[in-house]
């Protein structure tokens, strides 16, 4: 595995030593500067999810998880551990529009957020062997994204 990158060495406004990122930043800035620094980047559109089942049925396709995959917390858990255990290099998830999802349907969005947390987390173990880099990016547009990102 690749060392890992100090994200706030390379994205201008980013707080050092965190996982989860809460920004207000346009979104294909945010995607060349990951995918250049050698992250594989899923993008979760926030404008697509306005419930449950709107997000399993969109993270499906984000994730390219199985077609037996059936929309429910249940299934979500188990595939999301699936993806964790193929992460073997440097990993970004963006929301993007995080802020019309909360809006929208904020248990929803607070359930995944906490699922992706945790898959950080787990997947950044630094007790295991060459653990893989995994980045959350909350990025949104509203009074609550205030770190503005600067690609400038």
């Amino acid at each position: 595995m690749n060392d890992w990158v100090d994200l706030t060495e390379i994205i201008p406004g980013l707080d050092k030593g965190q996982w989860l990122h809460v920004v207000n930043s346009s979104l294909e800035p945010l995607k060349t500067v990951l995918t250049e620094n050698g992250f594989s980047v899923y993008v979760i559109d926030g404008s697509e999810i306005a419930d449950s089942d709107s997000f399993f049925s969109h993270v499906k396709g984000v994730f390219n998880f199985p077609e037996y995959f059936q929309g429910s917390w249940a299934a979500w858990d188990d595939c999301l551990g699936d993806f964790m255990s193929i992460i073997k290099s440097r990993t970004a998830i963006i929301w993007d529009a995080a802020d019309k999802t909360f809006l929208s349907d904020a248990r929803t969005f607070m359930q995944a957020v906490f699922d992706l947390y945790n898959l950080a987390i787990t997947a950044g173990d630094i007790d295991q062997p060459d653990p893989p880099q995994v980045e959350l990016f909350l990025v949104g547009n509203t009074s609550g994204f205030k770190n503005t990102l600067d690609f400038s």
